[in-house]
């Protein structure tokens, strides 16, 4: 039982620290994905940046969930 919450409360810490660096820089790695695209563009699309943010939304929700739900099992 306490390693669940061990291992939800780790999970929950790395996915809010994800979920945090992709709001704040969502143009990391472009470089590595810029071979999906057809043309080459020199820098990413405003779409891509926004589609990065959102899911920099979720995985924060994620992070959350699993924090509270480490924190709840330690009860």
């Amino acid at each position: 039982m306490i390693f669940k919450a061990i291992m939800l409360f780790i999970f929950g810490v790395v996915s809010v620290g994800v979920g945090i660096l992709i709001i704040l820089k969502p143009t990391m790695g472009w470089y590595s994905q810029q071979w999906m695209f057809k043309d080459d563009m020199p820098e990413p699309s405003d779409t891509f940046i926004s589609i990065r943010k959102f899911i920099g939304i979720i995985v924060l929700i994620v992070g959350l969930l699993l924090l509270a739900g480490g924190v709840m099992n330690t009860l």
